[in-house]
């Protein structure tokens, strides 16, 4: 490492060698009174604390790893031990036909809940870095209300496309964050079982550095002491869900330097709203004309 330092006659160098890189910390002050002047220098070594930057860093990696096994193993054993407990009572019960055919629902059904978290969880690994273009958020709004109208039709959730007429351009992946609108507006329909409205829509107070994209249901809302964990991996309230479908939603947007928040009201429903960054070169505004509501 060089550290130069400028005097009156010159400019004066010191060299420390070392064999491989190190961190380190440089501090220079004048030194003047009683008519000298001088300098002086503060070298500090930084390994310590870049070593324990590792090692804290490190700790946290293995921490998340051994948080994903167990939650992945929970996931895997529960239906496990109800396929174990069934299968130990086959052979006293051959000639048992109404218990062989439930038998063989029950197995189907857990096989399915296992190949379906494992499916979850090998789609989560496999993902892919959004490709940043400019986008207009609203055609992914309408592609994303376009594929799940019907399945709201079916269970009576009428869905409002919603859209603010003057929307400037994102640099965003449409196909990742059509992928994330979805998985919120179905988590929205599930939410109300007896039927209601899905309201989704685009919206951008004049002037922000954000877009919004709000999904809002008017279901039976989130039970407060369940809010902080509906981001966990494989948490999940619903009995055939698996648990990854919010915090994949939430890490397509911290990629594309977003953010995403909620509301909740117990009986009255769920609002979440994604906060997307507006092309820093341009806000300019892309066309002006209107999208009315729509009732899919």
């Amino acid at each position: 490492m060089n550290v130069s330092i400028a005097t009156d006659e010159g400019t004066r160098q010191i060299t420390m060698v070392s064999t491989r890189a190190e961190w380190s910390g440089v501090e220079q002050a004048e030194l003047t009174g009683g008519g000298r002047f001088g300098h002086i220098v503060i070298l500090e070594d930084l390994r310590e604390a870049e070593s324990s930057v590792e090692r804290l860093e490190r700790a946290e990696r293995l921490a998340a790893v051994g948080e994903l096994a167990a939650a992945v193993a929970h996931e895997i054993r529960n239906p496990l031990t109800i396929l174990k407990g069934a299968v130990s009572l086959v052979p006293q019960r051959l000639n048992d036909r109404e218990f062989l055919e439930q038998f063989s629902h029950i197995a189907a059904a857990e096989m399915d809940r296992i190949d379906g978290t494992v499916g979850s969880l090998l789609r989560f690994s496999r993902y892919s870095q959004p490709e940043m273009v400019p986008i207009d958020i609203r055609q992914v709004i309408e592609k994303a209300c376009d594929f799940i109208s019907e399945y709201g039709r079916e269970r009576g959730v009428a869905v409002e496309l919603m859209s603010s007429a003057d929307v400037p351009t994102l640099s965003g992946d449409a196909d990742h964050l059509t992928q994330a609108v979805l998985n919120l507006m179905l988590n929205g329909i599930q939410a109300m079982p007896a039927g209601g409205t899905l309201r989704v829509g685009v919206k951008w107070p004049s002037g922000s550095r954000y877009v919004q994209v709000i999904v809002a249901d008017t279901g039976t809302g989130i039970p407060p002491e369940l809010r902080d964990r509906v981001f966990e991996m494989f948490f999940t309230t619903k009995e055939s869900g698996t648990g990854l479908g919010l915090p994949f939603v939430q890490r397509i947007v911290y990629d594309h330097h977003g953010f995403i928040e909620f509301e909740s009201d117990r009986g009255k429903g769920t609002t979440f709203v994604i906060r997307l960054p507006v092309m820093s070169q341009s806000q300019s505004r892309i066309g002006r004309t209107e999208v009315s509501s729509i009732d899919y």
